[in-house]
């Protein structure tokens, strides 16, 4: 009971968290029209109020699990007295409480001063959750790097998946105008929207990365751990999201336009019902991911684990003090890497992708003959 409402609590708290910070950053970079003011201030005020309420029963789960007692026994004063005053979460309880209600005091603020305040508010909310972590354990150096990846890593997942539903209700509401006005208003959220998307994704590629290095440490712990296993289902479902995302920038955002008739019109329409249900799609995606990340936050890392390792071959790194063959590995990996980074400039840079297909293909020529 306890251990499910803490998986539960942090799941929610996790969304609820991104929901305001998502939401600000929304309004703050990429738009604000006026008629979904309200729409948005009361998702705000019900992620605030759902982040506070999943904040306590996160607070009473780990107060119970640490006392050993009960839910029901764990409400009594001097153990909850306890829990907060002595202990590392506790504290971090306390400031988290005080970031939600400064954010909630700087929405009632006057319109853009108000939201700025409050986006700075709820980014402190959503980053601190690094320090109940596992990189808050870490000492020195390790842990101030290791902590400062984890909040990157937070704070890119709130202004992408947090961003979702504001923008989901703006392509919803062009839809029902139906006018040029609200397809150009959701065009170029939608264009705005998705170079943050690739600042976001590249920042959660390199801060997943490094937290791994420190939670995972080898193939072995991600193949032959439960750990392990669950991260790969993050990285799966992650890699759904970069690719619908990806659908979204290359094909129908394009296709928006404000030509009040004909094909181009009904194509322009297609599409923008289209973004709306892929945008659902990576939200629900998105909520996946978050419950992931709620469950291996209460799971011993792969790193401090004795891993199994599933598969009947073994890669090593002995082949690289072989002399001959040393170069063969080497440049079968950077041929490797310099296709990724091809792949990279291709997308960024989309008329250069021929190119970038071509050279490709005579490294790989040029790997295999030597």
């Amino acid at each position: 009971m306890t251990e499910a409402l803490l998986v539960a609590a942090r799941a929610v708290h996790f969304a609820a968290s991104i929901g305001v910070a998502g939401t600000l950053c929304f309004t703050v970079l990429i738009a604000r029209p006026a008629a979904l003011e309200t729409v948005y201030r009361r998702w705000l005020w019900a992620c605030l109020a759902l982040a506070v309420i999943s904040g306590l029963g996160w607070f009473l789960a780990l107060a119970a699990g640490m006392s050993g007692r009960s839910l029901e026994a764990a409400l009594d004063p001097h153990i909850l007295g306890t829990v907060l005053l002595q202990t590392r979460f506790g504290r971090l309880f306390s400031l988290r409480l005080a970031c939600a209600a400064l954010a909630a005091l700087a929405l009632l603020l006057p319109a853009r001063v108000g939201r700025i305040s409050a986006f700075a508010f709820a980014a402190a909310l959503l980053g601190s959750l690094a320090w109940a972590g596992h990189g808050a354990d870490d000492q020195g150096a390790n842990g101030v790097f290791h902590l400062t990846a984890d909040v990157v890593h937070l704070l890119m997942a709130g202004a992408w998946i947090g961003g979702l539903a504001p923008l989901a209700w703006l392509f919803q509401r062009a839809i029902a105008a139906g006018d040029g006005e609200w397809v150009e208003i959701a065009r170029r959220a939608a264009e705005r929207f998705s170079t943050l998307g690739i600042v976001a994704v590249g920042l959660l590629l390199a801060s997943g990365v490094i937290n791994a290095s420190y939670l995972v440490d080898s193939l072995a712990g991600l193949f032959g751990t439960n750990y392990g296993r669950l991260l790969l289902l993050k990285v799966a479902l992650f890699a759904a999201l970069v690719a619908i995302a990806t659908v979204n920038r290359e094909v129908l955002t394009p296709r928006l336009s404000t030509t009040p008739r004909g094909a181009k019109q009904r194509a322009s329409d297609d599409a923008l019902r289209l973004l709306r249900r892929n945008v659902l799609f990576e939200a629900a995606l998105g909520l996946g991911v978050l419950g992931i990340v709620a469950f291996l936050g209460t799971m011993v890392p792969a790193a401090h684990q004795q891993p199994l390792w599933p598969f009947p071959i073994r890669f090593s790194a002995d082949v690289l003090k072989a002399p001959e063959l040393r170069g063969e590995v080497w440049l079968a990996l950077a041929s490797a890497a310099l296709g990724l980074a091809l792949a990279g400039a291709s997308f960024v840079f989309r008329k250069l992708w021929g190119a970038a297909v071509v050279l490709w293909l005579v490294i790989i020529a040029f790997s295999c003959r030597a």
